[in-house]
């Protein structure tokens, strides 16, 4: 995961040709993608890196945080967060499902327009 975070016997896949996967991927550029889903939608039921660096006590606490910069340069903590990298406090939300980043939310509000109780899904838009 990263220099000081090494997993020992995850398993690996590759994809040479990610045309198929979308438009997104086909005209995308990508070095790689880390999912940092679960478990329960890897292919093959496979077991995430971030699961097993947590199994293998490479990291102090079983989170992750992204820091998306600011027109700066971004960071990914595994492990914790950094406090330095906002104000106020944290709102933990339980999530309503285990596959995605769902949550439930109780209303959502864009200027006049208003949606009432539904779900969404928190993802850090990094690819």
């Amino acid at each position: 995961l990263a220099e000081d975070i090494a997993v020992e016997g995850q398993k690996f896949a590759t994809i040479h040709d990610a045309a198929g996967m979308g438009i997104g991927y086909a005209f995308g550029y990508f070095d790689g993608i880390l999912g940092l889903g679960f478990d329960s939608i890897s292919v093959g039921g496979v077991e995430t890196v971030f699961h097993n660096a947590i199994d293998q006590g490479l990291v102090e606490k079983p989170m992750f945080a992204f820091y998306l910069g600011d027109n700066a340069d971004g960071e990914l903590t595994f492990g914790g967060y950094d406090e330095d990298k906002f104000v106020g406090d944290l709102e933990w939300v339980p999530l309503s499902d285990e596959t995605y980043w769902r949550i439930d939310l109780d209303e959502i509000k864009m200027g006049d327009f208003v949606v009432g109780k539904t779900d969404a899904i928190v993802d850090s838009g990094t690819s």
